[in-house]
């Protein structure tokens, strides 16, 4: 059976529980443990990732008015995930996309406020999309006749979030996984050294 195996989508489910153990030489317990890399996804708050700039609109006929630029995620979908080692150590390799809606309104008092003459061609709203990539350190704790694999809440490597939009997705990107579940993985009656050559085995990332 592949360690390393892609997946596409992101099936919601919830966390696994605290380590809870997962035969792979069983076909019946393998999804859990496939469920288990992927659904840390789903503990992000997306109505986080989100950032505003001001800047005051200098308009004669607006007074107090500032015209506010943004950016949020509209969806995140995770793509593809697969255990891989970086740097001589095991990492999870987790790809996705996000849909983003890039803005900029004028305000007064907080609130939009119609605009008028050229200015309405300064006020817009449009539809984005963010690829990324994250290389997550998993932390291995070898046992009699299993690992505890541990995902950490750092990155390694990241790719395709750059600016203030694709920073705010990665602090919820580590939020999701801080005190995310460990799993203890097993197969059949291998020793917990041999589970763990299995997991050191998968391809450089």
């Amino acid at each position: 059976m592949a360690i390393a195996l892609m997946v596409v989508g992101l099936v919601p489910a919830p966390p696994a529980a605290a380590q809870q153990y997962v035969d792979l030489a069983s076909d019946s317990q393998a999804p859990r443990y496939h469920s288990w890399y992927k659904n840390w996804l789903s503990r992000i708050d997306l109505e986080a990732v989100e950032y505003t700039k001001r800047r005051a609109a200098g308009l004669m006929s607006c007074d107090n008015c500032y015209f506010e630029t943004g950016a949020f995620v509209r969806e995140l979908q995770g793509k593809k995930f697969a255990f891989c080692i970086y740097e001589g150590k095991l990492h999870l390799r987790a790809e996705g996309t996000a849909s983003t809606n890039d803005y900029m309104v004028l305000k007064r008092n907080g609130r939009i406020i119609a605009p008028r003459g050229k200015v309405r061609d300064m006020v817009y709203s449009d539809i984005g999309k963010l690829d990324w990539k994250v290389y997550i350190p998993v932390t291995k704790t070898v046992g009699a006749r299993s690992v505890t694999l541990q995902l950490g809440s750092t990155f390694s490597k990241t790719s395709g979030m750059r600016f203030e939009l694709g920073q705010a997705l990665q602090r919820e990107l580590r939020g999701a996984l801080r005190g995310y579940n460990a799993i203890k993985v097993g197969i059949g009656r291998n020793s917990g050294r041999s589970v763990d050559r299995k997991f050191m085995s998968s391809p450089a990332c």
